[in-house]
């Protein structure tokens, strides 16, 4: 199947004072996980344009990329986004005012889900610090410099924990917490296997609901609950102050 082809606009849109121009030096709040920095998909930022263009917004910069669903990230000044060129899976670092290239970095993938919707990453990058996180559709999962891209760590979840693929593959954004990346792995016991589509509603679960890993190393802390993996994003709380 010929792979498919999208491309990522970059457009402005919050005025420098309440009747004031657009300007391209004018900058933003991160984004620099899924749904945003509360991860609630809502901006923290103030001045919105109003009315709202009748022409739209002036694109600053367009980009071309290769397959994916997972939306980019923004932290300090650079744009990660997360795609795949044939069979390597790519996390690029772009200058997020101009779409310059930073840097890259790639491993290769064989990962084809089983309706051939799309073959590339389900997941936004998450970064933390000068770390940055990515988490690909046949379960490995990278933790890179976000100044230069060089692997600190790396897991192979569905080896570790004997994952069983899903429908689409792995599709839920990890989330950190203090010291540590709240990954939803879902494993399964060792040996199991998805015989056809209809039957991952008999596959058994492991104490893998959600991995705890370190993100220093990437050592597991903790791993917690008899469940599969879903497509959701863990979402954070304090209840009872835990």
């Amino acid at each position: 199947m010929r792979e498919k082809i999208l491309v990522f606009v970059f457009a402005l849109g919050f005025a420098i004072g309440a009747c004031g121009p657009l300007r391209a030096q004018a900058t933003g709040s991160d984004w620099p996980r899924f749904l945003g920095p509360l991860g609630t998909s809502v901006s923290t930022e103030k001045g919105i344009i109003s009315p709202w263009p009748e022409q739209g917004l002036p694109v600053v910069w367009h980009k071309q990329l290769g397959t994916g669903y997972g939306a980019p990230a923004v932290s300090k000044g650079k744009l990660f986004q997360f795609d795949r060129l044939g069979n390597q899976a790519r996390l690029q670092c772009l200058d997020a005012a101009t779409g310059d290239f930073v840097w890259k970095f790639e491993y290769p993938t064989s990962f084809k889900d089983f309706f051939g919707y799309n073959n590339g990453p389900r997941c936004c990058p998450v970064v933390a610090g000068d770390r940055v996180f990515i988490y690909g559709p046949e379960g490995m999962l990278h933790c890179l410099g976000a100044g230069d891209g060089k692997l600190i760590w790396k897991v192979d979840t569905r080896a570790d924990f004997h994952v069983v693929p899903n429908f689409f593959g792995v599709g839920s954004t990890p989330v950190v917490e203090g010291d540590l990346l709240l990954v939803q792995v879902g494993g399964s016991p060792k040996g199991s296997v998805l015989r056809n589509l209809g039957d991952i509603v008999n596959v058994k679960a492991d104490n893998s609901a959600v991995v705890a890993f370190h993100i220093s190393d990437g050592t597991v802390k903790y791993r917690i609950g008899a469940e599969l993996a879903s497509y959701a994003s863990p979402v954070l709380a304090t209840i009872d102050g835990r």
